[in-house]
């Protein structure tokens, strides 16, 4: 099966990370900011911890398909625009750009 590998260096946020575990593609990776449930995890530069990874995402089983899918939709629903802790945040971030420019100041 298709398999994607993505390695990152000081770019912990990456929107094609996103779009591959929306795809449902398995997702070899070294991303910290990921649950270790989502996808391949290795840590930083270890090569050969990113090939036993790069293995286990070949010959994945379907029930561990099934366990990473569900984990990537419960981890995707955290950082959709419309999940309640996101709405809130920016609510309260715009709650504070308007306070700020009623008082006559600079918005934190």
């Amino acid at each position: 099966g298709h398999v994607v590998v993505a390695h990152q260096w000081e770019n912990a946020a990456n929107f094609l990370v996103y779009d591959v575990l929306a795809g449902g593609y398995p997702l070899v990776h070294n991303y910290p900011g990921l649950p270790d449930a989502v996808g391949y995890r290795y840590d930083g530069f270890d090569a050969a911890a990113a090939g036993d990874a790069l293995v286990s995402a070949c010959t994945e089983t379907s029930e561990r398909e099934a366990e990473r899918r569900s984990a990537c939709r419960s981890f995707l629903s955290t950082v959709r625009a419309t999940a309640p802790e996101n709405v809130a945040a920016h609510a309260a971030a715009i709650g504070r750009l308007f306070q700020a420019r009623s008082d006559g100041r600079q918005a934190a």
